[in-house]
């Protein structure tokens, strides 16, 4: 019988899978879910200590498939140390889902009742952030991971699937093309002249 080589799994790579495990637990097995809490909150605690830099909590727990919000998974964290206790937790959700369903949905505007005006309002008002975004697109810096996923995207994707995006991408990429030019940028621009796909 051969042997099957051994598996050398990171520190990262067992607290995953002890989340994991642990979440699967709190959801299977009830009566010892208090202490599945705070082993996953722990767990989930030295996750967080070793997320990088640049990296958000939420964006750490869906890299690694931890599917929880980063709201529970604080609320873990908290549970195991000792900031909160589970039943304290539980009241607090209790309480906010029963006030959420006690008030009506806001309205705003005074024609509220009438559903056109406020048809009309939501457009203007989604108009308005599809403004602002186009804008901080344009300004904001992307992040280093944001940027890592992208040249991870594009050294993974065929020549048919590059000459796709840019295809369906050109004005886009015109359009940055031009702002880094007018900005000064162009020593930092990687374009290869006469390149084709």
């Amino acid at each position: 019988m051969s042997e099957r080589p051994a598996i050398v799994m990171t520190e990262r790579e067992h607290l995953v899978r002890a989340i994991k495990d642990g979440l699967r637990k709190i959801e299977e097995q009830e009566n010892k879910r208090d202490e599945r809490e705070v082993e996953v909150g722990t767990a989930l605690k030295a996750l967080k200590a070793q997320k990088p830099k640049g990296i958000k909590w939420e964006q750490c727990l869906e890299e690694c498939g931890i599917e929880i919000h980063r709201s529970r998974a604080d609320q873990l964290i908290r549970i195991a140390d000792g900031r909160t206790t589970v039943e304290e937790e539980r009241a607090d959700t209790a309480e906010r889902t029963a006030k959420s369903r006690a008030e009506p949905p806001p309205r705003s505007g005074e024609n509220a009742g009438d559903p056109e005006t406020s048809a009309e309002a939501m457009k203007a008002k989604f108009a308005e952030l599809d403004d602002t975004e186009e804008t901080d697109h344009q300004t904001k810096q992307p992040s280093r991971a944001e940027v890592g996923k992208l040249v991870r995207a594009w050294v993974k994707a065929s020549p048919e699937a590059k000459r796709e995006f840019i295809r369906e991408r050109w004005d886009e990429i015109a359009r940055a093309r031009k702002q880094l030019d007018a900005n000064g940028a162009a020593h930092e621009d990687r374009w290869i002249e006469g390149d084709t796909l």
